[in-house]
């Protein structure tokens, strides 16, 4: 599926160049699907010919008066986050994160930070949207459980962009602490209960400044902003196995609120990237799976021990759990001498808990060769067969641990060339018409790839071209010279930065360079830490004529989106 910015048309008037703009903030920062939502903007852009855009198809946006804006979002629009640019004449935002959610919503109302002032939530399930306004401040929230029932509470904001480390309690009535939650797959807290009395509950959310900063306090502002999801319903919040075949039959566990086996077609998938996002029933997220072309095979205990070890095939992928302290998950493979191996295990990057160790072994146990963190917080191994004979794969937790959700993906094949596309411009970008401006990129080659690679720049508006440019051979930086003419208009809108192999007779392998949104250390990962494209403002050099920005949608190179 093609990338659609949905962008609205643009007052003319004349351009001033001036530096992107930080600070920009939204709230409430998502909205449910099927429903029409108000939302207030806050940020330095002049208001004069201000627009909004967002990568997500099914979603219109209306500015409105004064810092007010209208979204109305398809029932079939995409759950999770996407990305929210706002521009004008003279440039654009940073993007913003906008999370669609399926919940009921609502906004919280202070006072709420002490008992006996909560806000009582009078049905369950609902989305609250909330603010830590100040420093210090707590938000409480009250409801009724019945005896048995599951409650999952689950917090968006740094997901969201918001420079917090959640921390989420639950009590009761008496305001015993029954449950705390604090960091999940990254620093925003999901909490699971099961009630053993029917009652009166509350939660009780709040935070410290991320990144952390010398002050123990609460942190609060305008720009802390939160969403917190509330429900008892039947909630799938993972799926077992984390991966689906694109060429078999899958059957997939729903696990959260219950455990449900449903079939999943995933011939409607594309072949890249590794990690796509899948939405079940009920989810109240996007759930992300690894793809890949082989069977999908499930552990099958007891495989603890060396003879137990289960056989796999070259390639192969395959499912498992450590399902406590000490256990190890054995599989065994034949090789021959000199063959090149590469095992993935993906644990942390599908947001599952397990901190995995790969290690390779003989038939003797003898080790040799191990790996815990070779690509973000999961293994990667690559491995050269010693000799003709049968080996074997050890994985495990590093820190001896384990639990239902200590699940995992373990690919394994023989290596293939790849590489891979980095854009290192600051975004985003301004351009003037009738000069030359630089796009910068970088690749990296790896697994000995060697083929002659060319850059281009996809979805340039009128006026403005870039001839191909022959990525070097070495790895590293490169630059593409983009040029707007004398009579280029105003426009804005995204381009991508896309290096393809050049090859008279191999299929043509593309990839889209990648920008990292958080610009620092990630704190685990969310469901959107990446963009691939960049955004485009080109500025006449006399009063604008009527805008070209996109009247219809801008189709960029395939993009995955999740998949229902």
């Amino acid at each position: 599926m093609a990338v659609v910015l949905c962008l609205a048309s643009t007052v003319a008037f004349a351009a001033k160049k001036k530096a992107p703009v930080a600070g920009t903030t939204l709230f409430p920062a998502g909205a449910e699907r099927g429903m029409t939502s108000i939302i207030t903007l806050t940020t330095k852009i002049d208001p004069l010919g201000r627009e909004l855009s967002i990568d997500c198809p099914g979603v219109q946006i209306v500015p409105g008066e004064k810092n007010l804006v209208q979204i109305s979002i398809a029932p079939t629009a995409p759950l999770g986050p996407h990305l929210i640019h706002v521009f004008n004449a003279d440039g654009a935002s940073e993007p913003r994160w906008f999370s669609i959610g399926t919940l009921p919503e609502v906004r919280e109302k202070e006072p709420n930070n002490a008992f006996g002032s909560e806000q009582a939530l009078d049905s369950l399930p609902v989305c609250i949207n909330g603010q830590l306004e100040k420093r210090g401040d707590v938000d409480l929230f009250t409801f009724s459980l019945n005896e048995g029932q599951i409650l999952v509470a689950a917090v968006e904001a740094y997901a969201i962009g918001s420079g917090v480390d959640a921390l989420l309690q639950l009590r009761d009535d008496q305001q015993t602490v029954l449950a705390t939650a604090h960091d999940g797959r990254n620093l925003d807290p999901m909490l699971t209960f099961k009630a053993a009395k029917t009652g009166h509950y509350s939660l009780e959310l709040a935070g410290f400044a991320h990144p952390p900063t010398a002050d123990v306090n609460f942190v609060g502002g305008t720009a802390i902003t939160y969403r917190l999801h509330v429900t008892t319903n039947p909630t799938p919040l993972r799926v077992f196995p984390a991966a689906v075949s694109r060429t078999g039959k899958n059957t997939l566990d729903l696990l959260g609120i219950g455990s449900i086996a449903t079939p999943f077609d995933g011939s409607r998938l594309p072949a890249e990237p590794l990690i796509q996002t899948i939405s079940p029933p009920g989810a109240l997220f996007p759930i992300q799976v690894a793809v890949t072309d082989t069977t999908v095979q499930r552990e099958t205990e007891p495989n603890n021990e060396l003879v137990q070890s289960m056989p796999l095939a070259v390639p192969s992928c395959v499912a498992g759990r450590i399902e406590k302290a000490g256990d190890i998950d054995r599989f065994s493979f034949q090789a021959k001498k000199g063959g090149q191996f590469t095992f993935r295990l993906l644990a942390k990057s599908l947001g599952l808990p397990l901190d995995a160790l790969l290690v390779v072994s003989d038939v003797q146990d003898k080790e040799l060769a191990r790996n815990d963190e070779a690509e973000g917080d999961d293994p990667l191994l690559s491995w050269k067969a010693p000799a003709d004979g049968v080996f074997q794969i050890k994985v495990s937790d590093l820190f001896n641990r384990g639990g239902e959700a200590a699940e995992y993906v373990l690919m394994m094949g023989t290596e293939q060339p790849t590489f891979s596309a980095t854009i290192t411009s600051k975004p985003p970008l301004i351009a003037e018409a009738g000069k030359t401006f630089e796009l910068k990129g970088a690749v990296k080659r790896s697994k000995g790839f060697t083929g002659d690679l060319v850059a281009t720049v996809h979805g340039l508006p009128a006026g403005v071209t870039a001839d191909p440019l022959p990525v070097p051979a070495k790895d590293g930086e490169f630059t593409v010279i983009l040029k707007a003419a004398s009579n280029a208009v105003l426009s804005n809108g995204p381009i991508q930065l896309v290096v393809s192999t050049k090859s008279d007779k191999d299929p043509i392998i593309s990839h889209a360079a990648r920008i990292d949104l958080r610009g620092e250390i990630r704190r685990g990962t969310t469901l959107l830490d990446q963009m691939d494209y960049v955004w485009l403002t080109v500025q006449p050099t006399a009063p604008a004529a009527p805008a070209q920005t996109a009247s219809a949608p801008v189709p960029l190179a395939a993009k995955p989106s999740p998949a229902k």
